[in-house]
């Protein structure tokens, strides 16, 4: 897996090879540097005309993650797929099994899973 910086402010990082990427999804993610024995798996998904890092500066997930040890990954709508950089989860194209923007996320969550992290928490939980 290779991951990126950001911007210098940013706790995410770019993850670029998180497989098929049916959605066409740009992955963000954050790993604290002290991860609990058995850390959770969070999925923040953010809204209508937010980025990834504004959902993050707005919730405090990074911040969460370093208090109490879990890996926060953060799909991020390009506007190619949707122009108000909205997550597509009507269109049955994006939510059916193995297809479109939920099998990007479900493929990352699948790959830090194995890693191992036994649990997955969800932001939203329309894709599982």
């Amino acid at each position: 897996m290779t991951v990126t910086g950001q911007a210098a402010e940013s706790p995410l990082r770019d993850v670029l090879d998180f497989g098929t990427n049916r959605g066409n999804l740009q992955m963000l993610v954050h790993v604290p540097q002290q991860l609990a024995a058995k850390p959770a798996l969070v999925v923040a998904l953010h809204g209508c005309g937010q980025t990834a890092d504004d959902y993050d500066r707005g919730t405090g997930w990074s911040s969460l993650a370093n208090a109490f040890g879990f890996v926060a990954i953060y799909p991020e709508q390009r506007t190619a797929n949707n122009v108000g950089t909205c997550f597509s989860w009507y269109l049955p194209g994006d939510t059916s099994r193995d297809r479109g923007e939920g099998s990007s996320i479900h493929d990352r969550s699948t790959r830090w899973s194995a890693m191992p992290l036994p649990s997955i928490a969800s932001t939203l939980t329309w894709f599982l």
